[in-house]
């Protein structure tokens, strides 16, 4: 799931996403990530900081409130790194953090990474 206010970033982030065969769902604000992450339960979300409405500092913290089950790993995406540390998205339980303007190969070898350690700790789990 992407979660941004700007649609060029989301369309962007979903052709690279998709193009490595990734199902994806947009969401525009935090808001609209939170009803979608109920309604579709992402294996990860990538969310921008700095969102209308609800930003993304905002959804975690809701998200992380819920205790789900499966909770989707998170992405940080951020254009202001200078601000937002790697301590601090490990803080607000972030599993990366991203920055803007974002190389496609950084997004898929994150993204990848990420999902293949979930799918470790899974079969590591069962045996």
């Amino acid at each position: 799931m992407i979660v941004d206010d700007e649609s060029r970033i989301r369309l962007a982030l979903r052709a690279c996403l998709e193009a490595e065969g990734y199902d994806v769902t947009e969401a525009a604000d935090g808001e609209e990530g939170l009803h979608a992450v109920a309604e579709c339960c992402p294996d990860l979300i990538i969310v921008d900081l700095a969102m209308p409405r609800k930003n993304g500092y905002e959804m975690i913290e809701e998200l992380r409130a819920q205790h789900l089950d499966d909770m989707p790993k998170v992405v940080v995406l951020t254009a202001y790194h200078s601000a937002f540390s790697p301590s601090g998205s490990s803080r607000i339980g972030a599993a990366a953090l991203l920055e803007k303007p974002l190389l496609p190969d950084l997004l898929r070898q994150t993204v990848r990474n990420l999902l293949e350690h979930e799918k470790a700790d899974l079969r590591a789990g069962s045996a």
